[in-house]
């Protein structure tokens, strides 16, 4: 497990290890954990707060499936 900041608090990444690809349900948009530009993605405040998804299988072919656009600033269009 990675911890990282998130508003003070620390938050563990538990269920996105392995995982490289994260929607975010509430915006309907998936950032590469890969490639996260942490002032730009907040992909742990988007765990913090509940709207983490995961896909399966992890790609972004299936993000898009799923109705999910990608990040301007992970992904680019």
């Amino acid at each position: 497990m990675r911890p990282y900041w998130y508003g003070g608090e620390t938050v563990r990444r538990i269920n996105l290890d392995m995982k490289r690809f994260v929607g975010n349900k509430d915006k309907t948009i998936v950032h590469d954990v890969d490639n996260e530009q942490a002032t730009k993605c907040h992909i742990d405040g988007i765990v913090a707060t509940g709207n983490a998804v995961t896909f399966t299988p992890d790609t972004l072919e299936q993000a898009r499936k799923e109705g999910y656009t990608s990040c301007d600033y992970c992904l680019g269009n």
